[in-house]
Formats: structure tokens, sequence, C-alpha cells
């Protein structure tokens, strides 16, 4: 008899992790058991009122630039890899002489910066590498500018970059 209770406290203590626990659900631990998920990591691109969206697998696909930056602060030099906005943005949004950026990125912190500011010959670029290490985290990708005065420098967990035409840059 004893044994019979035994073997059934011991049933009942090794199924615990299979049934919900403290409100959860009932697939709690197929959802959180580690597995190596590939979760869509999206970059928005908006114009006027369309979106485009890109995934981490799309940059890697399109042509790759490298673009060295001396961080301000510490004056070290970082290589970033990644995509030129040029390729991103749809032809004729992108203008070079008005309008401007507006760079969204870490928790609804925006960054506007003018288009006629931006220093074009070095491209702005959306980098998923520094110094040869891919970027992780929940939004893998930063914004690098070089300007002709004013903001230099990049922008970390960039989630969308929003083109604005020449009346709306004020």
């Amino acid at each position: 008899m004893n044994r019979s209770w035994g073997t059934l406290i011991m049933l009942i203590l090794c199924s615990s992790p299979l049934f919900a626990q403290r409100g959860g659900r009932a697939d709690a631990m197929q959802n959180y058991l580690g597995q190596n998920r590939n979760p869509r990591l999206l970059l928005q691109i908006k114009y006027e009122k369309k979106r485009l969206y890109y995934r981490l697998s799309d940059l890697q696909k399109k042509p790759r630039l490298t673009v060295a930056l001396a961080d301000p602060i510490s004056g070290h030099s970082h290589v970033y890899e990644g995509v030129s906005l040029e390729q991103l943005a749809p032809p004729g949004v992108l203008s070079h002489d008005s309008g401007s950026l507006q760079v969204s990125a870490e928790h609804k912190r925006k960054v506007t910066i003018l288009c006629s500011e931006v220093d074009f010959q070095t491209t702005p670029i959306v980098a998923d590498t520094v110094d040869g290490k891919k970027l992780t985290g929940y939004v893998p990708y930063e914004f690098v500018v070089k300007a002709r005065q004013g903001f230099s420098g990049s922008i970390q967990n960039v989630s969308l970059i929003e083109f604005k035409p020449p009346t709306e840059a004020r």
C-alpha cells in the first residue's frame, strides 16, 4: 500500500510541469523550452501613407556597404556594414535637396534629420553588423549617417525610418 502511494506521489511531482501553473497557459512548456527560434525582426520604411517592411534576411540579400565612423566620446573608430538607405527607399522618394528623415528608435525616441544636411557622398546606411559582429536583440538595426553639419553618428535600435516631404519638414 505504501509503495503504491509513493508511486502516485512521484507521478504527480514529475508531471507537474506539464500542467498550467499560476494562471499560465497549458502549452507554456512548449513556448518556453528555449527553442532556437528566428523571430521576424522588421524594419519599417514609411513614406506618404505607404509602408515597406524588411526582415533581416531581406537586408542581407541586398548589396552591402561599409562605413567607418569615429565615436566622438571615446575616439574609437567603428566599422558599420549594412544596406544603403537609397536601396530601401522607393525611387524618387529620397530627395537630396529638401525634406527630412524621421528615425524612430528605442521606446518612442525620434530623431529628425534634414536631407539638406546629410552628406550623401558617404551614403546613410541601415547597419546590422558593427566591427564584424552581427547585432542582436529585439531590434538589431542601427542607422548610420554623416552630416555636413549637426548630427553625425549612429542611432541604435531603429524600428522605423519615415520620409517627410518638404512641407512637413518644419
